[in-house]
């Protein structure tokens, strides 16, 4: 990924536990070398999710205290 790029990626996953499997999906974002202006750095962030759409632009403040 490129500096300051968004990516939302749908990623299948399977568990085998006990002779039982679960299924599922999730929705993770990916966001490269975002700057911070309070602390003038820049961060890589990764959130998981279970909605299907959500905005790019305001996932750190919603996300990042969860």
């Amino acid at each position: 990924m490129k500096v300051n790029e968004r990516k939302i990626v749908q990623h299948k996953f399977e568990l085998n536990t006990n002779k039982t499997v679960i299924r599922g999906e999730t929705t993770l974002a990916l966001l490269k070398q975002i700057f911070n202006k309070r602390s003038d750095k820049s961060y890589d962030w990764a959130f998981a999710t279970n909605q299907s759409s959500i905005n790019l632009d305001y996932i750190i403040a919603s996300y990042k205290r969860r």
